[in-house]
């Protein structure tokens, strides 16, 4: 379904003279929603291994969530979020696992693994931001030496990381940036259920698009401001971008 725009851009259903609201969803409900309304602001990423959902943070309700200060986790989906099953996203099911270095594939359980870790990083309160994507950058760096024959790929990222752990750790942090857990939370989005790491050629892909998000939204103290920042970085890099169009995985990561 197509849906026709303002002269300014905006959907004419949305009800910029009252509340603000969807008038579809307000008087149909969610059901009869667009494809693209009806997942936004969810960010879906299908492979094999299933359906992995992160959020757009261009969604002030989403950019809010940012503040809480919560773990930083993978958790189940509630149907809310999956959309029964149906949430739409980037189609991987069918292509090459992503890229641990050039010349050589990852297994998907050494992606998980990948993730998991770099999850953990960000989660830590013992690292600012910066600290914690040095340290992400690092460990990366050094998974990336591994080779067939070795441990399984998914153990030599799991000791990559402890070793880069045990190198950078110089115990807690004396105080807390201001929102400093906010911008870890907002990296975490952008490094689980990644498209960089099917479009754009694997780990270090998706390493150099959170330095990219790290460096869109540093430099607030204010909640507003960074929330603003937020929003306007999700933007640019989860819906204006040539990743977002059809075809949008090169041909040569079909198998």
């Amino acid at each position: 379904m197509l849906i026709d725009k303002r002269q300014d851009g905006s959907c004419v259903f949305h009800d910029v003279d009252g509340d603000g609201r969807c008038a579809i969803h307000a008087a149909a409900g969610e059901a009869f929603l667009p494809v693209a309304c009806r997942n936004f602001p969810r960010v879906a990423l299908r492979d094999p291994r299933g359906t992995f959902v992160t959020l757009s943070h261009y969604c002030p309700t989403a950019a809010d969530l940012l503040l809480s200060a919560a773990d930083i986790t993978i958790v189940d989906a509630p149907p809310s979020i999956a959309l029964g099953g149906d949430v739409e996203g980037l189609d991987a099911t069918a292509v090459l696992p992503p890229l641990l270095r050039d010349g050589m594939l990852m297994d998907l359980e050494g992606y998980a693994a990948w993730e998991r870790e770099g999850l953990a990083v960000l989660n830590s309160r013992r690292h600012d931001a910066e600290t914690a994507l040095a340290l992400i950058t690092s460990a990366t760096r050094e998974a990336c030496r591994w080779s067939p024959g070795r441990q399984p790929l998914a153990s030599w990222i799991a000791d990559a990381f402890a070793r880069t752990r045990d190198r950078r750790d110089d115990g807690a942090l004396s105080s807390t940036p201001p929102l400093d857990h906010a911008r870890k939370a907002f990296l975490a989005a952008h490094l689980f259920a990644s498209w960089a790491a099917y479009q754009h050629g694997g780990l270090g892909a998706v390493v150099d698009s959170l330095a990219l998000a790290l460096s869109l939204v540093s430099g607030h103290s204010d909640p507003s401001a960074f929330v603003a920042a937020v929003r306007a970085a999700d933007l640019q890099l989860r819906h204006t971008g040539d990743h977002v169009r059809s075809r949008s995985i090169p041909a040569l990561r079909h198998g």
